[in-house]
């Protein structure tokens, strides 16, 4: 279909119209945050605060149970988006995750072996140093016989097997996720064995840490 011709004013107007159309859209365009960098996706996060001076604290158990039953009860949604993904919506590796399952081919004894790099505990001899201060499960902080340090914890009698075999088996599961997961080791404990070292405590409940004995442990 043929276009009546402009006069050559109307013309240089629509021209120049256009021109300024194109001009305040590319100027609103440019005033907006690209959507993508040159460094995208980034693949790690970077690290944002030095946890190096990072202390341990004792927290009251019954004060943490109190203040998340009455003050703090429920999680409310707050219907915000994640902060810590990149701009293709995939989470970074960062100091608490890495990217293995889904991103590389994990072989099985990569899942096997899980969060685990060292040998496991020689169970030859174990001095226990102090008594297991947090979780229900009875323990100790021991030294196995080449001197490393470990938590030790115990199952039930009435369940043998099973408090231990639900850790290993669910780390295994979780690092292959790409959560950060202590290393989980299955060990024997022979009380003939044992040694208390000399200055192993436990704590009271008042607070006071009294020096731990052979009697404690059996």
């Amino acid at each position: 279909m043929l276009m009546p011709k402009l006069p050559t004013r109307a013309r240089r107007f629509a021209f120049v119209a256009s021109v300024g159309a194109v001009t305040l859209f590319t100027a609103g365009a440019s005033m907006q945050s690209p959507r993508f960098y040159p460094d995208d996706p980034i693949a790690r996060a970077p690290e944002s605060q030095d946890a190096s001076k990072a202390a341990p604290y004792n927290q009251s158990q019954m004060y943490e149970l109190v203040y998340n039953l009455f003050v703090n009860p429920g999680y409310v949604p707050s219907g915000l988006r994640a902060k810590n993904i990149n701009t293709i919506d995939e989470v970074p590796d960062s100091s608490w995750f890495t990217n293995r399952v889904g991103s590389r081919e994990l072989a099985l004894e990569d899942v096997l072996r899980g969060p685990a790099v060292g040998p496991p505990p020689d169970p030859s001899k174990w001095t226990i140093t102090r008594e297991k201060s947090a979780g229900a499960a009875p323990g100790f902080t021991a030294k196995d016989a080449s001197g490393q340090t470990y938590f030790v914890s115990f199952d039930a009698p009435s369940n043998p097997d099973g408090a231990t075999a639900a850790l290993v088996v669910s780390t295994k599961i979780f690092w292959a996720l790409g959560y950060n997961q202590v290393e989980y080791f299955l060990t024997t404990f022979n009380i003939e064995s044992l040694e208390i070292a000399p200055d192993a405590t436990k704590r009271r409940p008042s607070g006071r840490r009294t020096p731990l004995t052979r009697d404690d442990v059996r």
